[in-house]
């Protein structure tokens, strides 16, 4: 699966959530420059929504944007210095800590997921 393909699920999985009430963010997919990604937005504040953060894809055996090793499997990555990863064996969970992380450093996540790291950190 590319990884536009995986981004675009992991998209439809956090709109599906929002849509349902289960959580305050939503996502776009977006393609800068030809690298594709998913913005998120957040819907907590009346108003429009405010830009939240991006997600990216990262290749097994790739260097990871944090600049903490290569990822040891195909990963999702977010966060205000990419500290946040999730495998994207499972868009499912991946969308679920997504919507826990989105925008925050590791110590300002309450409730943070149990953080299943699969990069070289």
């Amino acid at each position: 699966m590319t990884a536009a393909t995986l981004l675009r699920q992991l998209a439809d999985t956090i709109n599906r959530r929002y849509r349902r009430g289960h959580i305050d963010i939503s996502a776009a997919p977006v393609d800068i420059a030809g690298v594709p990604g998913v913005n998120l937005f957040d819907h907590t504040r009346p108003g429009r929504p405010r830009p939240l953060d991006t997600v990216w894809h990262v290749a097994a055996g790739q260097p990871l944007p944090s600049g903490d090793g290569r990822a040891r499997v195909a990963v999702f990555v977010w966060g205000p210095a990419y500290n946040w990863t999730a495998p994207t064996t499972d868009v499912g969970w991946a969308a679920t800590a997504v919507a826990r992380t989105a925008g925050r450093w590791p110590d300002q996540s309450p409730g943070r997921p149990p953080h299943r790291q699969a990069g070289g950190r």
